[in-house]
């Protein structure tokens, strides 16, 4: 029986915090049950006992009245602790669930940045490619140009020579003197 009364100081003690004060309920009702003194209670295993040897009826009732007060002393401390630890529980599932919320909130601004730089990223593409574009339509023009000009310099020179051409040889007999000339003396072109 002392066994049992310390194990269960020691498991409310643990539960509460205070042992002293679970010890000395023990001590009193063992006292008020008329066992001794305080000192000599707490030693006390059987209680009082009567003709027979069968133990007090008062003894037991005490007995069975002290351990209904443990059991719901042990009871309350369940529900408490599992109070506890549901409420830590909760408080944990809250701090994921703003933790998850924070999360989805941090990959939703990334997610609009990434959008918005493949947006600033197309934007660019399309900016260079028109760009390089412009610059292509540039230098065909110019070489347009350049080709327009040496067609333009061709025809002028064409015509130049046709004009002194009019002039190079003035009579059919020039014209065989020149032949002549050129046969005996062959040049290269080029």
């Amino acid at each position: 029986m002392l066994a049992t009364i310390r194990s269960c100081a020691r498991r409310c003690a643990r539960a509460y915090g205070d042992a002293s004060a679970v010890r000395m309920i023990h001590v009193t009702r063992a006292c008020d049950a008329g066992v001794g003194d305080a000192s000599t209670a707490a030693t006390t295993t059987g209680g009082v006992r009567d003709e027979k040897g069968d133990r007090d009826a008062a003894f037991l009732a005490d007995r069975k009245r002290w351990r209904a007060e443990v059991n719901s002393l042990r009871k309350q401390w369940r529900e408490d602790f599992e109070t506890r630890a549901q409420e830590k529980e909760r408080a944990r599932l809250e701090a994921q669930a703003q933790i998850q919320a924070q999360k989805a909130a941090r990959l939703e601004v990334k997610a609009a940045e990434r959008v918005e730089r493949a947006g600033q990223a197309s934007k660019t593409l399309e900016e260079m490619k028109r760009a390089k574009e412009r610059k292509l339509r540039i230098i065909a023009g110019h070489r347009r140009q350049r080709e327009h000009a040496m067609s333009l310099r061709r025809q002028a020179r064409e015509v130049d020579l046709l004009k002194q051409s009019r002039t190079w040889i003035a009579t059919p007999d020039e014209l065989e003197v020149r032949i002549e000339r050129a046969l005996a003396n062959p040049e290269r072109l080029f």
